[in-house]
């Protein structure tokens, strides 16, 4: 479980950089820049599983899935913000050591907006035996 402190900030600021103003409307993406690390503390460390060999993850933390972590944190954002600003979304992206589907949450709320990078092989269609693990992930 991601910390509410954290979550608590990240949300008001969010809340506070658009006034405050229920009727404001536009994504606010909180998609981590390339070739970020994750929190290594306890808690956070114990939401990550090890990630088979895939070509997209970059080595931090030995190739380790962070996407329950990642997507805790935008599931919590997403509830409060949307509480205060109905219009205002969420943008995530599914990409590289959070591009699998996080285990423990079965929806995010309506007010986050999913960008999901597509890997596998581009030239074969998503229903060849290649692009299974792409296909089952969507």
């Amino acid at each position: 479980m991601i910390d509410g402190k954290l979550i608590d900030w990240v949300a008001q600021s969010t809340i506070d950089k658009l006034g405050g103003n229920p009727n404001a409307y536009g994504v606010v993406s909180m998609a981590p820049m390339d070739s970020a690390t994750f929190c290594e503390c306890p808690r956070c460390w114990a939401l990550y599983e090890p990630v088979e060999v895939e070509e997209f993850c970059f080595e931090w933390g030995g190739r380790m899935n962070v996407s329950d972590a990642y997507y805790e944190f935008i599931r919590d954002v997403a509830t409060r913000v949307g509480a205060r600003l109905p219009n205002v979304h969420i943008g995530a992206l599914a990409y590289a050591n959070y591009h699998k589907p996080p285990r423990r949450i079965a929806r995010l709320p309506d007010n986050v907006d999913m960008r999901i990078c597509m890997y596998g092989i581009y030239s074969l269609p998503l229903t060849h035996p290649k692009n299974a693990a792409m296909l089952d992930r969507l």
